[in-house]
């Protein structure tokens, strides 16, 4: 099965995003460094074959972010 190219709209997982605000509030607030989060949620939805109930195991996303973190600390540094 080949992914489909030119999503519109993200696949439907059931993503909570007022968990993922907690998370973000409770991180920026009890961490004594500054820290910086790279939301990728929303691009992994827009991924069908990030999601294992379709595909199962396959590379491709986590190079996604691998390479925008790269990407970020070379921009940074």
């Amino acid at each position: 099965m080949e992914p489909i190219l030119n999503m519109s709209k993200p696949v439907d997982v059931g993503t909570n995003r007022r968990l993922q605000e907690i998370a973000v509030n409770v991180t920026k607030s009890t961490t004594k460094v500054h820290v910086t989060l790279l939301n990728v949620t929303t691009m992994s939805e827009y991924r069908k074959d990030a999601h294992t109930s379709f595909y199962g195991s396959r590379n491709g996303l986590p190079d996604t972010w691998n390479e925008l973190l790269s990407m970020y600390i070379i921009h940074r540094s």
